[in-house]
C-alpha cells in the first residue's frame, strides 16, 4: 500500500499529539526532499509508533515530502527499499520494523540479513538509509522501543534524525 503525502497531513489526520523537534535547519536543499519509508506491518501496534517517530522528526520541515510502502515483515523491506532507490525520485529511506527474538535461529538470519542488504541499498545508490529496525528478545523491549509518551526512547525519532544528519552531510559535501 502506497501513501504519497505531506506527513503534516498524515500525522495530523491521526488526531495523535506528539511533541515534535527540529533538529537542525535544512539550508543546503532548495527544493523539496522525498524520503521513502518501508514500514513493516508484522508488529503492526511497534511500527505504527515507529512511523509516530519518524514523523515527529519530518514534520518540521516543510520542504520533506514522504511516501510510504508498507511490507508485510522485516524479510519483504529490503527488496522494496531497494526498487524505491532504483526509481531515483528518493534523496533517502527509511526502513521501519520489528523483529522478536524466538526460539530458532531465525531471528539471527532475519536481523542480520535485513540489515546487511539495507546497507547495500545505500551504498549501492549513495542515499542514506535510516535504520528503524528494531531488533529486540521480547515484546515489552520493542514497546519500550517505539514509545510514543516519550519521543527520545523512540528509535523511529532516532531513525529519522540520523538519516537527516546523514543528508545534510553527503549535501555539503556534495555542493564543495
Amino acid at each position: 500500500m502506497w501513501i504519497r503525502t505531506d506527513s503534516r497531513r498524515v500525522y495530523s489526520a491521526r488526531g495523535i499529539a506528539v511533541q515534535t523537534e527540529q533538529v537542525f535547519d535544512l539550508k543546503p536543499f532548495d527544493s523539496n526532499i522525498n524520503v521513502g519509508l518501508v514500514v513493516s506491518d508484522y508488529y503492526k501496534e511497534i511500527a505504527q509508533n515507529l512511523l509516530l517517530g519518524v514523523e515527529s522528526v519530518l514534520n518540521n520541515y516543510p520542504q520533506v515530502r514522504i511516501e510510504i510502502a508498507r511490507v508485510a515483515g522485516a524479510w519483504e523491506i529490503p527488496l522494496v527499499g531497494r526498487v524505491m532507490a532504483q526509481t531515483g525520485r528518493y534523496q533517502a529511506l527509511i526502513a521501519l520494523g520489528c523483529v522478536i527474538r524466538g526460539e530458532t535461529s531465525h531471528f539471527d538470519f532475519l536481523c542480520k540479513e535485513c540489515s546487511a542488504a539495507l546497507m547495500s541499498v545505500s551504498m549501492d545508490f549513495t542515499i542514506p538509509v535510516g535504520f528503524g529496525v528494531l531488533t529486540v528478545e521480547n515484546y515489552a523491549q520493542a514497546q519500550q522501543r517505539s514509545d510514543i509518551d516519550d519521543m527520545k526512547k523512540n528509535k523511529g525519532r532516532e531513525a529519522a534524525i540520523g538519516t537527516l544528519r546523514s543528508l545534510y552531510a553527503v549535501a555539503e559535501i556534495r555542493q564543495g
